[in-house]
């Protein structure tokens, strides 16, 4: 029994060193402006995000591959927690160099793109890997993420549906204006193609009689013939004010109906990633961080029809109800025990 309660220690030991140790490597890459024998910062990050999917998709019965997984998983955490601590500033961990924070406070956009591009890998790596505290933490951040984009969805949907409330009114009036416009230039158009047929006719009756086309007559052509060109541009114009109208019209109903589904599509996002925090929370038996998910993220969902996301009590496995009742046995030994002792006493 002493002999494995030391190896106990020992493998504890050894875990928490190998923990620091890579705490301390996320720390000097950072101090290092991610600059490692890789490559410089974009293509260190860039084999890290390889790597990561690659662990994603272990071979079957490779322990050790398991556990550089692991390793890599806490890598990746303490790296983000380094770059936090670089660009922000924390007050249990000492900065880095002025350089390194300087670098990252010019780079943070670009930081925070790469932690949340690569979330999905890290949280695939953890479930791979059996790593399940990792894996219900990086759930959670992705929850918030969903939550927070929902949230600018619903927000732009919401604003583009008010304007809509006074812009479609507006556009419909303009379209029927437009529309009223085209069926006036039509009419002037006809008068005037009338008029004119009428001059040409009148002319080739007096030259069949004889007669010659007076000047004032040919005048008259003229002149028709300019007002019915300009009739034809009137209504070029008006039927290109119609499309137009048009055009503006059915433009922002279409806005409306892709903001709603970019809406729709952001709740269901956050429904899934919901959903499968809290079987991560349910895997490790995290019944408080799973309230909190509850009160955190119900309040978004309700509205978009997806409340429904709790997972359903699973019933126990055969491991589960082995282990249940050895502990009931413990517990009845432990009873009759002292019922013993405490009766041998008296």
């Amino acid at each position: 029994t002493a002999a494995a309660t030391r190896a106990a220690v020992v493998r504890a030991s050894d875990d928490a060193a190998l923990w620091f140790a890579t705490q301390e490597c996320a720390r000097h890459c950072v101090s290092a402006r991610l600059r490692t024998h890789f490559g410089n910062a974009a293509e260190t990050l860039a084999l890290l995000e390889r790597c990561l999917r690659a662990a994603a998709k272990p071979p079957p019965s490779a322990p050790e591959i398991m556990t550089s997984s692991w390793h890599l998983v806490e890598f990746t955490h303490g790296l983000e927690r380094a770059l936090y601590n670089a660009y922000e500033g924390t007050a249990t961990t000492p900065p880095p160099g002025k350089t390194a924070a300087s670098f990252f406070r010019a780079n943070q956009r670009t930081c925070e793109e790469w932690l949340t591009r690569a979330r999905e890998a890290t949280l695939a790596a953890s479930t791979a890997c059996g790593h399940r505290a990792a894996a219900a933490r990086d759930a959670i951040l992705r929850v918030n993420r969903c939550v927070a984009s929902q949230r600018r969805r619903c927000d732009v949907a919401a604003k583009r549906k008010l304007e809509a409330a006074e812009l479609l009114p507006r556009l419909k009036r303009e379209f029927k204006a437009a529309k009223a416009a085209l069926n006036d230039a039509h009419k002037q158009h006809g008068i005037a193609s009338a008029k004119l047929e009428r001059a040409v006719g009148n002319a080739k009756t007096e030259r069949k009689g004889g007669g010659g086309v007076t000047a004032k007559q040919q005048k008259q052509i003229d002149l028709l013939k300019v007002k019915l060109e300009e009739a034809k541009d009137r209504v070029r114009e008006a039927h290109a004010g119609q499309q137009s109208a048009h055009a503006a019209r059915e433009a922002a109903e279409q806005r409306l109906v892709d903001d709603e589904r970019i809406a729709r599509t952001a709740a269901a996002n956050t429904f899934r990633a919901t959903r499968a925090a809290a079987n991560l929370l349910v895997d490790v038996h995290e019944g408080d961080l799973l309230r909190g998910l509850a009160d955190a993220v119900e309040p978004h969902l309700r509205p978009a029809g997806s409340d429904v996301w709790m997972p359903a009590p699973s019933p126990p496995s055969a491991a589960e109800r082995d282990a249940e009742h050895a502990m009931r046995a413990l517990a009845l030994n432990e009873n009759a025990t002292t019922t013993t002792t405490a009766a041998a006493g008296g």
